[in-house]
């Protein structure tokens, strides 16, 4: 315990070192500091995965980091001024601080709950955890390998020095969506109006709304990935005009966003679109200076070009990985647009009748949140744009513009998911929209931060303000309607974040009933020396409440716990069948008994049939089951 203490200590004084150095070296508001480190640490890590290095690479981001923090606590003792943290701890940070603490609370004793936590997310980190490297061709505990490993190489490096636990994992990608939130903050050029942090904390915390399938409590990046390019275009407005202050921020965020998952390419290019249509006209827009020239379109283009192409580094590094690491290995969603062409997609005319249909009466359900959240976001930015008209007298040609094109982005990613169920997904998956949920709200997300976003920095640019950076009111009138919009923001904010951390805590505590924590109790939660995976054939017995059997969820969940790849699941035992059944098992695993079961397994084996291990032997009289503590034993 105490070693874990001191090693997460030395985490945190890690990562405080390296905010130091990259405060330094990019003179940025430090907003955007927390997720730069964050993603300078998952690219290191990632890399060094890539090589081979994995654990090398993390304990040189570890110590690098305390170096760092100790040579700068050095050098201000003997300077005074070394360092310059570019921090100011305005009421913002103060209020964002608690908010994200009260969630973050929530995270160390909790657990997994969505199935993909078990079937990838949660056991891609837990074997890089137990092996100190990246899954191989060889592993039998990992369907899905091609699916990038940003986030994972983040969560590996942090519980690496602190605990590997689920409540880590969790904390650690809580931490890391935190702390893009935080950089998206620094879109604001004067931190001094509370005004505008708190328009722009009660705008994003409607995001919420579009996140209850994929809440901050599992490891999930569908809700990361529209948060790290809201960061990214924040970067591009803060610093339309400065790029050496954008690029190299962009730099980070985007080689990150590609490594979060395949699809991180799509909102790369969102991204790009962004700068192009945000940097030339800014530049357009500056005054000549008196001494010298302005910056020309090759000055501009070059340096973009190779940003882009060191931030697709990453992402080529994961290409050459699958086809050096993976060769053989055909993966869910791969497709060929050559083989396509020549034999078709693999499903019946009928069948992508059925999808196409399907998929349209979807998106046209106005019940269904995605559909329900992009109407009722529509209204409220022309609401906003009328709002605006009214109070200033301003044209919102441009807000509406910038409207419609998000309106645009929307259709795009609508028609590429509709691409994915016709030629991607399995026909099964396809015809029932599987995952469409989290793949809708994903953009949603996005759409509903780009419309606040372009909201807020119009507000800023009406408003008028002091040298100093504090709002100039022309009258007490005026002060008080601001005064009335920050109550109003900050209670809307207030509201919205409790119901989502009522909501998240009420399934932090539903997981004493819940299917992992049912099988953990059973099981409990193994991480074998060297990660060897355990050989052994294991049948599990429990019910198929809520489809948990049928959907293959109770057998991912004690994959995960059993650390096995050879792991089956029954809900009934049939009496003629019992013993061919379970002559195919070495370990019969009892996780959820019943009366029938029980019966059945006293009068054909002599046991009890209660929950525990039940290991399976063969004999010339037949097969003999004995209760044993564990599998191995």
């Amino acid at each position: 315990m105490l070693w874990t203490i001191l090693k997460t200590a030395g985490l945190i004084l890690s990562f405080a070192g390296w905010m130091r150095l990259l405060a330094k070296l990019l003179r940025v508001d430090f907003c955007f500091i927390p997720a730069a480190v964050l993603s300078t640490a998952a690219l290191a890590v990632y890399f060094g995965g890539i090589f081979g290095l994995l654990y090398p690479a993390a304990l040189a981001v570890y110590a690098g980091g305390i170096v760092l923090f100790c040579v700068g606590c050095i050098c201000q003792y003997c300077k005074k001024k070394a360092f310059h943290w570019n921090l100011r701890l305005h009421l913002r940070e103060i209020c964002l601080g608690a908010g994200t603490l009260c969630f973050l609370s929530l995270l160390p004793n909790a657990h997994f709950q969505h199935y993909d936590n078990f079937s990838h997310w949660g056991i891609v980190v837990k074997l890089m955890l137990s092996t100190d490297a990246f899954p191989t061709a060889d592993t039998g505990m990992i369907d899905f390998l091609n699916y990038p490993l940003g986030t994972s190489s983040v969560l590996y490096y942090v519980c690496r020095f602190s605990s590997r636990s689920e409540g880590s994992m969790l904390l650690a990608q809580g931490v890391l969506i935190f702390a893009f939130f935080y950089a998206i903050f620094g879109m604001i050029r004067h931190p001094k109006c509370f005004l505008l942090s708190a328009l722009l904390g009660a705008g994003l915390s409607m995001l919420s709304f579009f996140n209850i399938t994929i809440r901050i409590n599992n490891l999930l990046v569908d809700f990361l990935l529209p948060v790290v390019t809201l960061a990214c275009w924040a970067v591009i407005l803060r610093y339309s005009t400065q790029l050496e202050k954008m690029l190299p921020l962009l730099m980070l965020y985007q080689s990150f966003l590609l490594i979060i998952k395949n699809t991180g390419a799509i909102y790369l290019a969102f991204t790009c679109c962004v700068f192009l249509l945000r940097v030339p006209r800014a530049f357009r827009r500056l005054p000549v200076p008196r001494h010298g020239k302005k910056l020309r379109g090759w000055e501009i283009f070059l340096p973009t070009m190779c940003t882009l192409l060191l931030s697709g580094l990453s992402w080529a590094a994961w290409q050459y990985h699958c086809k050096t690491a993976f060769p053989d290995v055909v993966n869910k969603f791969d497709t060929d647009l050559v083989e396509i062409g020549a034999a078709g997609t693999g499903k019946s005319p009928e069948e992508l009748r059925t999808i196409l249909t399907v998929f349209v009466q979807t998106v046209l359900d106005i019940t269904t949140r995605p559909t329900l959240g992009f109407v009722l976001l529509n209204l409220f930015g022309v609401a906003c744009a009328a709002g605006i008209w009214v109070r200033w007298h301003k044209p919102v040609r441009t807000m509406l513009v910038s409207q419609l094109l998000l309106n645009g982005m929307v259709i795009v990613y609508y028609l590429g998911i509709l691409g994915l169920y016709l030629y991607s997904m399995p026909s099964d998956e396809a015809v029932v929209l599987a995952g469409f949920d989290r793949y809708a709200c994903s953009i949603i997300v996005l759409f509903a931060g780009g419309l606040v976003l372009r909201i807020e920095e119009r507000i800023e640019d009406l408003l008028e303000y002091h040298p100093d950076g504090m709002v100039w009111y022309q009258n007490p009138a005026e002060k008080r309607l601001y005064q009335k919009w920050v109550l109003f923001s900050l209670t809307f904010l207030f509201l919205v974040l409790t119901s989502e951390y009522n909501g998240t805590r009420y399934t932090a505590q539903e997981t004493d009933y819940s299917l992992p924590e049912v099988i953990q109790s059973v099981t409990g939660d193994r991480w074998p020396e060297g990660g060897k995976e355990d050989e052994t054939r294991y049948l599990l017995y429990g019910s198929d409440r809520d489809g948990q059997m049928t959907s293959y969820y109770f057998q991912y969940v004690a994959r995960y716990y059993l650390y096995a790849p050879h792991v089956d699941a029954v809900c009934v035992f049939y009496e003629p069948n019992l013993e061919n059944l379970l002559s195919g098992y070495d370990c019969l695993v009892i996780v959820e008994p019943d009366i029938g079961e029980q019966r059945m397994l006293k009068r054909n084996f002599g046991i009890d049939g209660t929950a525990g291990f039940y290991r399976i032997d063969r004999t010339a009289e037949g097969l003999v089951l004995t209760a044993v503590s564990d599998s191995n034993a």
